[in-house]
């Protein structure tokens, strides 16, 4: 899976998944702001892992997160889905730069042993559709963990949009 489903067909911004080498290791691929490349005359980003264990996976992603410069921590799990992970880092910078939020903690793939919801904190799945090599396009699943004061601002915002899920 390669494509990303972009703002129109001329947009391609979001369109190739980064190529982005990941260890087979649980760990936080940590994305920092973009810096201007006046060569190439577009914004580069810079991004770092750092191996973490299993444990402390979110728990580390959140201290990460809120360091200074840094845009976006996609949550790895090694030894998983890989291209998971790179969705994740492209749908974390995407949402970074619409919502000019920084900070923003996101997996690719499964949350299953991780303690995600611990101090209140609320998991948003977001679907994005993919280009499979099979020429057809397949939705996935991004999921963001959001502090309980990013979620309580994130659903009242969907409440005045008229977004809110209706029972």
């Amino acid at each position: 899976m390669s494509l990303l489903e972009g703002d129109g067909p001329d947009d391609v911004r979001y369109r190739w998944l980064p190529e982005v080498v990941l260890p087979d290791v649980d760990g936080l691929l940590v994305c920092a702001e973009p810096a201007w490349d006046g060569q190439a005359r577009r914004p580069r980003i810079e991004a770092d892992f750092w191996t973490v264990a299993a444990g402390v996976l979110v728990e580390a992603a959140f201290g990460a997160a809120g360091r200074p410069g840094v845009m976006a921590v996609v949550v790895h799990r090694g030894s998983r889905d890989l291209v998971a992970s790179r969705l994740a880092m492209v749908v974390g910078l995407r949402l970074a730069v619409r919502s000019a939020r920084r900070g923003l903690v996101l997996c690719g793939g499964s949350l299953d042993g991780l303690d995600a919801t611990f101090q209140g904190r609320r998991l948003v799945a977001h679907e994005v559709l993919v280009w499979d090599s099979g020429d057809v396009w397949v939705s996935r699943r991004v999921w963001e963990v959001m502090a309980a004061d990013r979620y309580e601002q994130w659903k009242s915002r969907r409440q005045v949009l008229g977004l809110e899920r209706r029972s």
